[in-house]
């Protein structure tokens, strides 16, 4: 299974230099790819929420988090009326 998300997220930590930790919340569109299944919905809702830590790193600031993400619809799940949940972690650079 694929899945493509493109996501709107709200961070929300202290402010003050230097690393800090800090919480998301999210939400967006999904597309889901399973090989050889037709997938009848198209785009599907998604959420997320999760937690982070981000620093300066010689000029740039550097993001790592874990997300619980979940695709508001059953296809691919194998159970009906059941959304699919996926936990991604994320390494990001900010310039």
């Amino acid at each position: 299974m694929r899945i493509l998300s493109g996501f709107a997220d709200l961070i929300m930590a202290p402010r003050y230099s230097g690393p800090r930790p800090y919480f998301l919340l999210g939400a967006g569109s999904q597309w889901i790819n399973v090989p050889k299944v037709a997938n009848p919905y198209g785009a599907v809702p998604g959420a997320r929420a999760g937690i982070g830590i981000e620093g300066p790193v010689r000029g740039w600031t550097i993001r790592g988090e874990i997300a619980a993400t979940a695709v508001l619809s059953d296809f691919a799940t194998g159970r009906s009326f059941t959304p699919g949940t996926y936990w991604p972690v994320t390494l990001a650079i900010q310039f």
